[in-house]
């Protein structure tokens, strides 16, 4: 079936970058973007235009979330596994330095305003506060555990830090770091956005599928919409009035009508989608896919009737000339050569008790094993 004239088709380019990509930022004046791979310890470089692959730096053990600052002309990723983050400079993409946080950092947020950086300490139940330009730590505040995504408001200057396990988010003031209580939402808020003009702050709900909306002037939950499957990251376009969701469970990038929680659109993306950003230069959108390996470039196709033109897109040819039977093909990607093997030895903290656990307990048992990162 091919699309009316009326609306165009979304554009699907695919860029294989390190293993288990996961948090992205975007550099417009360089047409980069930046997608930190935690299964390879690294940072990658893309071109923003489908070019493929640009430089890679190796940083901390399982780097999950990645902040741009264009002013210091820095990248910055969280190191969940090194308890650090990790500084980069963006001209040279040479690793400046490694600041100390807490434990199992999993989640960044960015005041430019402030010259701030909010790291969410998952483990430690707390957040980490950094001045961006001396790389020094000023603060740690109390949240709650699975301390994670932050977003910040620039009208009330408040901090919002979702809690992933404790299905709240903690409410900070920007500038004297002190909590100014909680928010009680949907089950496992992986990440939060927000849409400072229309006043709201989004939450997305992955256990429950669900994307949460909550008033930022009265800090009350007002709405939830369904998403299916499993969503973990957003990014709200507010010139559009939606949402963009990645549901890990689908595979999709779900487009949201916020006036209504009405769902315009489901892209099939690539396996494991994790983090969506949008480019307000070309309205072109980013996706991370943790299981594919890669990040698809959609070239957005509704500046000009965006609900109509969603609904309506059905298929696509890259940009690159290639055509693909099917749009959303993601490259292939050679299995893991530990796949089949038997599953090494390892320990690690319980969460709630600090106890070392070991696989050994379970040995000769059946058991599953979900490996979830939250930011």
């Amino acid at each position: 079936m091919t699309a009316p004239a009326t609306a165009r088709t979304p554009e699907f380019i695919h860029t294989a970058v390190g293993l288990g990509p996961e948090g992205l930022a975007l550099d417009p004046a360089r047409r980069r973007g930046y997608v930190s791979c935690p299964r390879s310890n690294e940072v990658v470089a893309f071109d923003l235009d489908g070019g493929g692959m640009l430089g890679r730096v190796d940083v901390g053990r399982e780097p999950i979330p990645v902040i741009y600052d264009p002013t210091g002309d820095r990248i910055f990723t969280a190191d969940a596994r090194s308890d650090t983050v990790s500084v980069i400079d963006a001209a040279t993409f040479a690793l400046l330095a490694q600041v100390p946080v807490a434990e199992y950092p999993a989640g960044l947020g960015f005041d430019e305003q402030r010259r701030k950086l909010y790291c969410g300490n998952t483990a430690g139940s707390s957040v980490t506060v950094i001045d961006v330009d001396r790389l020094e730590v000023l603060d740690h505040t109390p949240a709650a555990l699975g301390a994670g995504s932050i977003a910040i408001d620039p009208v009330q200057g408040l901090v919002y830090c979702s809690n992933f396990m404790d299905d709240t988010i903690t409410v900070l003031d920007a500038d004297t770091h002190e909590a100014r209580g909680d928010i009680r939402v949907g089950a496992a808020p992986c990440k939060v956005t927000i849409d400072a003009g229309r006043r709201r702050l989004y939450v997305a709900n992955s256990l429950v599928a669900t994307l949460g909306v909550v008033d930022l002037d009265t800090g009350r939950v007002v709405d939830e919409y369904p998403i299916g499957g499993a969503p973990v990251g957003i990014m709200a376009r507010p010139v559009d009035e939606v949402v963009y969701a990645a549901d890990r469970g689908s595979g999709e990038l779900v487009v949201i009508d916020t006036r209504d929680g009405a769902t315009l659109a489901r892209l099939p993306v690539g396996n494991g989608p994790g983090d969506v950003v949008w480019a307000e230069d070309t309205g072109i959108v980013y996706v991370s896919n943790a299981g594919s390996c890669s990040v698809t470039r959609v070239a957005d196709p509704r500046a000009s009737d965006p609900r109509r033109a969603a609904t309506e897109a059905t298929q696509a040819e890259t940009t690159d000339g290639a055509a693909c039977a099917v749009p959303w093909a993601t490259p292939a990607v050679a299995p893991h050569p530990l796949i089949g093997k038997p599953m090494p030895a390892f320990a690690l903290p319980d969460m709630t008790t600090g106890e070392i656990r070991t696989i050994e307990e379970w040995q000769g048992k059946k058991y599953i094993l979900n490996f979830f990162a939250s930011w």
